[in-house]
């Protein structure tokens, strides 16, 4: 009976020495999953996958597109944020150009208190 249903689901499954492998997926899966990666490249995997399940492209895992994504060189990474060479040349002329703040932890009477303080940069 559970074979049965399995066979009816658009899943491809293989019998190894292990056991069943769940993990394989249609060659049209694969390429509704690129395809659909290539329309929204800004999108991470995650987002994507839910959408593709939403719009009925393909019903299959986070795991999964990540490693189809993956295999196709099409995971869209962050882009890291250059390291700054230390040169800040802003020099603010009147009030309310530049604020400096900062966040801290102050112990008052057995507890811990948040102590924000904003400064005006001129």
């Amino acid at each position: 009976m559970l074979v049965h249903r399995l066979m009816q689901s658009n899943r491809v499954f293989r019998t190894s020495r292990a056991g069943w492998s769940w993990t394989t997926i249609l060659p049209e899966e694969r390429a509704a999953i690129c395809e659909f990666a290539l329309r929204y490249p800004k999108i991470g995997y995650r987002k994507l996958t839910w959408m593709m399940v939403d719009e009925a492209v393909a019903c299959v895992g986070e795991s999964t597109v990540y490693r189809v994504l993956s295999e196709a060189d099409l995971l869209s990474r962050w882009k890291r944020s250059s390291v700054s060479g230390g040169d800040y040349t802003f020099r603010p002329t009147a009030p309310n150009q530049q604020w400096h703040t900062d966040v801290m932890y102050v112990w008052v009477a057995a507890r811990f208190y948040f102590l924000l303080s904003f400064v005006d940069g001129l």
